[in-house]
């Protein structure tokens, strides 16, 4: 069942990012303002991510560190593609596709995820993938508050 869980994540990791890169070289040259940063890092997140977490978890499928980062590649692929999307969708357009709005707005806050995922509970639980007491578990309930907090601040 592991393997099968693994498999279908890489999956829908790989056919996000591609679908995402097939979107950025479509809309190539639309203008977006500069401090949006390099429009195919996500892509390049969901792919490291992603076959380091299943790299991880093919081999060492009891360790939570590698299922992390398989999640977090499976949403930086999603992220990617609705990112991608929401830009071919809504810049210089009269008219949005279909949820490119929708598309922007879970790309405003679906980051946080991805950062928490890794910023805390990657670092609290390496690298067994067990927290080194249970005293550690209010340190991550803190960082997981703290980006739902985030969440409804953006």
């Amino acid at each position: 069942m592991n393997r099968r869980l693994i498999a279908v994540s890489v999956a829908v990791s790989t056919m996000c990012t591609l679908a995402a890169v097939l979107i950025l070289s479509v809309s190539y040259g639309l203008k977006v303002p500069d401090n949006w940063g390099f429009r195919g890092f996500a892509a390049i997140f969901a792919f490291t991510f992603t076959w380091a977490g299943a790299n991880l978890t093919w081999r060492r499928p009891r360790n939570a560190i590698g299922w992390l980062l398989l999640v977090v590649g499976v949403i930086a692929a999603t992220q990617a593609l609705m990112s991608e999307y929401a830009l071919f969708g809504i810049v210089g357009r009269d008219s949005a596709l279909p949820a490119a709005v929708f598309a922007g707005w879970v790309v405003s806050w679906v980051w946080l995820a991805e950062m928490t995922l890794v910023g805390v509970f990657v670092l609290l639980l390496f690298p067994d993938g067990h927290f080194l007491s249970r005293r550690w578990r209010a340190v991550a309930w803190l960082g997981s508050l703290g980006a739902v907090a985030g969440g409804f601040a953006l």
